[in-house]
């Protein structure tokens, strides 16, 4: 409400004539808003284009990542070797990778021994996997592993290699062939236990004689079958 309306109002209720009160002040010009930008003039019509960036200077997209590359599996230390009556490193190679696949999921509710089987192989990458199956896996282990659908099956393989061959059968005495498979056993329970293969394989020739002059056949059959290697220290 205005000053002046409010004057007026007190005088009315008094029962006065308001005085003459002066004219109120025009109200100010609202201020004109400013002239609006003259528009671009159009092109001419035979105006020459703009000349096209030069391909060498315009950016180029980011190349897309090789997932090709990424997807390749990682090499094998050219220092693995296939060892006398071991699998192949092809072999070797697609247990590695069959491992991978379902070691995690397969290993749920498994005994604490089986699982120490599984995670020996798998635990320090596909390199590490393939030089242990090259190094301490038989043939037909390697094979029983690729064919593993489940855990179960895939650590029932490892009894494979504890079978006493059928061509020992019947041995009196052993024979060179049986001495070799003793030490054949005797390096996977070293490696095991983290010795370094080279070292293992100086004592070879040494081993498989000392075999043939001294072992029974009898303990050679209980070494090979023992679980791990304490319980073939036991072997009479």
């Amino acid at each position: 409400m205005s000053r002046l309306a409010l004057v007026c109002l007190v005088l009315a209720a008094c029962g006065k004539e308001p005085a003459s009160a002066p004219a109120p002040a025009p109200a100010p010009e609202p201020a004109k808003p400013p002239p609006a930008a003259a528009p671009a003039p159009a092109p001419a019509a035979d105006a020459a284009p703009a000349p096209a960036a030069d391909a060498g200077t315009a950016a180029k997209p980011a190349p897309a990542p090789d997932t090709a590359a990424a997807s390749q599996p990682a090499a094998v230390d050219p220092d693995v070797k296939p060892r006398p009556g071991g699998p192949t490193i092809d072999q070797c190679q697609r247990v590695a990778d069959h491992l991978a696949h379902f070691i995690i999921e397969g290993a749920v509710g498994a005994s604490n021994e089986d699982r120490k089987y599984v995670e020996t192989l798998a635990k320090h990458g596909r390199g590490a996997t393939v030089r242990y199956c090259v190094e301490v896996a038989v043939p037909r282990e390697a094979a029983c592993m690729l064919a593993a659908k489940d855990f179960v099956t895939l650590v029932a393989c490892e009894r494979i290699r504890r079978e006493i061959p059928k061509s020992m059968l019947g041995h009196s005495e052993p024979t060179l062939e049986d001495c070799e498979l003793f030490f054949d056993r005797l390096r996977q329970f070293k490696i095991e236990q983290g010795v370094p293969f080279a070292e293992i394989d100086k004592t070879r020739d040494q081993i498989v004689r000392s075999c043939q002059e001294k072992a029974k056949i009898g303990t050679i059959e209980c070494f090979l079958t023992a679980q791990n290697y304490d319980m073939a220290r036991r072997c009479p």
